[in-house]
């Protein structure tokens, strides 16, 4: 793998530090959300800022929209090609992957009693699914701002998040028919 020196003035150094301590641990959620593999996600997090360093200039100030919309679009975009690396490889089983240590607090989720039965159901669904659900349920994203991650339309953004909770409900179904026989 070729590594490219990466130079950065001192504005640039700087605005990199600022997304990450503003954003790093919310990009690494939705890597390990999409991956659910500790190692994975922090690659995929370390890669989107990597991903974003030429792109720095755009950016006026660390907190706005542009910079948030760009850091979460970048690191989506690497754990799903991430996933699909994975789910290709058969060297890599699914099975095999890493949860993350209980001490962690890393997903608002794993302070529900039942964090086992939704950690289930959320890999019983698609990562597009998986994702949305995410967004609007864990880190509470709206359906404009979702809409903006996925560059789609608000109304699409609804939709897809209905169609993600029917699909739930209806893995959750199956769970619990399954346990009634």
């Amino acid at each position: 793998m070729l590594h490219k020196k990466i130079c950065l003035d001192r504005r640039g150094e700087k605005l990199l530090s600022e997304l990450f301590d503003l954003y790093s641990q919310k990009l690494y959620r939705i890597a390990w959300s999409i991956l659910r593999n500790e190692l994975q996600a922090e690659d995929a997090t370390q890669e989107a800022f990597v991903k974003v360093i030429p792109y720095l200039q755009k950016i006026e100030n660390a907190a706005d929209d542009t910079a948030k919309y760009m850091m979460v679009n970048a690191v989506r975009r690497t754990s799903i090609n991430q996933y699909r690396k994975n789910r290709n490889d058969p060297t890599i089983p699914i099975d095999s992957w890493e949860e993350a240590d209980e001490s962690e607090e890393l997903l608002p989720m794993k302070r529900v009693e039942d964090r086992d039965t939704i950690d289930r159901l959320l890999r019983n669904l698609q990562p597009d699914e998986r994702e949305i659900i995410c967004f609007r349920c864990f880190y509470e994203l709206n359906y404009k701002e979702i809409a903006a991650i996925l560059e789609i339309s608000e109304e699409a953004a609804m939709k897809r998040f209905q169609r993600a909770r029917e699909a739930a409900r209806a893995a959750a179904g199956e769970e619990d028919n399954g346990y009634g026989r």
